[in-house]
This record gives C-alpha cells, sequence and structure tokens, in this order.
C-alpha cells in the first residue's frame, strides 16, 4: 500500500508523556498474486497516479526481507527504509525463545533489548546475539541468522532519528490492507478460488478500497 503520512499526538506508555507519531492517511493499494518484479511495477505505477515525486518525504516500511529492499531500491531509491518496529520485536522474541528456558528471564532480557533498539543500538544487539549464539551450540545456526537480521538491517532500525523525524514506524498499515484485500473478502465461508480468478478479485478490490473504482474502469474501457 501507499499512503500520506502526518504527525499526531498520542500518549506514550513507555513516557508517560504526550509524543508526535505519524499517522496514515489517504490509503491506496495494489495486489498481485506471485513475485515481486511484477508487485514492484504495480507499486510504482500507483505511486506515480499519487505524485509520489512531489513528496517532501518518503520512507519504505518492510519487514525486513531482502525482495522488498530490492522493489525500494528499484522504484524508490531516494525513499528513507526502515524495518517495521513490532518485526523486529518479533525477531527479539525469537533470540529469546532460543536462548532461555525460564519466561522471566526471556522477557527480562528482551525488555532490556527493545529498550537498546528504541534508541537505535541495533549493531550491539547483533553482537548480544552472537554472544548467545556460541553460549547455545545447538541453536548456534539460528541465532546467528537472527544476529544477522539486526546487523544488516541496522541502518533501518536508527528508530529514535526516524521518531525525531516524524517518519512512520509501523507498518500495522499494510497489515489491515492484507486483512481488507483479502481476509474480508476473498476467505468466506466455502469460497473456491481458481489463480486467475484470485488475481482478478484482487485487482478490483485493490480498486474498490483505494476509492478509484470510477478512474480504474475508465483506464480499462479505453485500453
Amino acid at each position: 500500500c501507499i499512503f500520506e503520512y502526518e504527525s499526531q499526538q498520542k500518549y506514550c506508555q513507555k513516557t508517560k508523556e504526550m509524543i508526535d507519531v505519524a499517522q496514515a492517511s489517504q490509503v491506496s493499494y495494489v495486489a498481485h498474486l506471485g513475485g515481486p518484479e511484477p508487485l514492484g511495477k504495480l507499486l510504482s505505477a500507483e505511486a506515480d497516479r499519487r505524485d509520489y515525486d512531489q513528496a517532501q518525504e518518503r520512507v519504505t516500511l518492510g519487514d525486513g526481507a531482502r525482495w522488498i529492499w530490492g522493489i525500494s531500491g528499484q522504484h524508490f531509491p531516494t525513499a528513507q527504509e526502515i524495518v517495521d518496529w513490532y518485526h523486529a520485536v518479533d525477531h527479539l522474541w525469537t533470540a529469546a525463545h532460543l536462548s532461555f528456558r525460564d519466561k522471566a528471564h526471556r522477557e527480562r532480557w528482551v525488555k532490556k533489548r527493545k529498550t537498546e533498539l528504541w534508541v537505535g543500538q541495533a549493531e550491539q544487539i547483533a553482537t548480544t546475539i552472537e554472544a548467545l549464539a556460541q553460549q547455545h551450540p545447538d541453536h548456534q545456526a539460528d541465532l546467528e541468522a537472527e544476529a544477522g537480521y539486526f546487523r544488516n538491517n541496522h541502518r533501518r532500525m536508527q528508530y529514535q532519528e526516524f521518531r525525531e523525524e516524524g517518519y512512520p514506524i509501523g507498518s500495522g498499515t499494510v497489515e489491515s490492507g492484507c486483512k481488507q484485500l483479502v481476509t474480508m473478502r476473498m476467505k468466506g465461508p466455502g469460497m473456491r478460488w481458481s489463480r486467475s480468478g484470485a488475481q482478478k478479485m484482487l485487482a478490483l478490490r485493490a480498486a474498490y478500497l483505494s476509492d478509484n473504482w470510477d478512474d480504474a474502469w475508465n483506464l480499462t474501457l479505453a485500453a
């Protein structure tokens, strides 16, 4: 999905004060049942329609997957890339479960690492997880992979800097879009879809949710 964002005041449970957070607005969607290359072209076309080049600030949000950064680098090279905060925290929990059996110990460890991550210390977290990998040979490969996630994405995890700039750091808008595009329309009781039928419905659903129904039909008729 592509959206505009603006700063709004919200009460922060962590700091017990009002803070500025980025809120999404004017959301539009594209959808493709397949690989990243066609999806990138659809996103690029939708960005052009939305006057992306006129934006003062540009951000690409992703969960850390390489193919997402591939799309970003090819079609949106001027955007600041940011790893979704909640996906990054999930990786902290994965490392904790691989390293500690005691629930209380896991929770304390994750709490401390979240504080470090919140201020942009992803490389320090990677070093900590690498040390755990040496202590747990049965899970060494998995822990090294988790450490690599933070080390390879550390420039995309400068959350303190991003928050100060007013950038969004969560991909909830994308997650919500997936539910509206697919779950609410295409996963009802007894529904069965062919691949071509599913792709066509995704295109129709994306146009409808993007408030672009009439324009999309006019383009189709003109073609």
